[in-house]
């Protein structure tokens, strides 16, 4: 607990700067969806979704090589740096996965559906506290258990968004175009 504890500001750092880009990435599509502007909306999803993808994969590059010089600014204690290390880097490697879910909760909330992201959510707050106690008790994973089923509890809310989305084929072609 205290080498997570000690490490909880990272957190806060790349979960909140994703949580706020996704936000802002949804202010247009809430915009032309409520306009009836069904190519800016498409467009402003393609957009956000490269976006997203392009700055998730940098931020967990950043996160999985900056520990140590992370580690050293927050100052954590020695004996509690390679636990820390750990549970950091196998839960900011899933960045991008963070980023999926919050997008795509923010697309649909932006087209009306609130229920949806609220109850992936919940389903994976439910699965999380069950892995973790299979991982971190049953399996004696320790940190990285934990930290492996926030991650797979983060992928289960973003595959049920991504089912909802699926059902609203008129708005989304998903195909590249520039």
């Amino acid at each position: 607990l205290a080498a997570l504890g000690s490490c909880d500001w990272l957190n806060w750092l790349f979960f909140g700067l994703i949580q706020g880009l996704t936000m802002g990435f949804t202010i247009p599509m809430a915009q032309a969806f409520g306009a009836n502007d069904e190519k800016t909306l498409k467009r402003s999803v393609g957009n956000s979704t490269v976006l997203g993808l392009i700055i998730s994969v940098a931020l967990a590059l950043v996160a999985f090589f900056g520990v140590s010089v992370f580690m050293n600014l927050l100052k954590v204690e020695p004996e509690l740096r390679p636990i820390a290390t750990r549970y950091v880097r196998v839960l900011f490697s899933a960045l991008p996965v963070v980023m999926a879910y919050n997008l795509l909760a923010g697309i649909l909330r932006s087209m009306g559906d609130g229920k949806t992201p609220l109850y992936a959510m919940a389903i994976a707050s439910v699965i999380n506290i069950g892995l973790d106690y299979l991982f971190v008790m049953g399996f004696g994973w320790g940190v990285v258990g934990a930290a492996g089923a926030t991650v797979i509890a983060q992928m289960i809310s973003s595959i049920l968004c991504v089912i909802k989305l699926s059902r609203m084929r008129h708005f989304f072609d998903f195909k590249l175009s520039w």
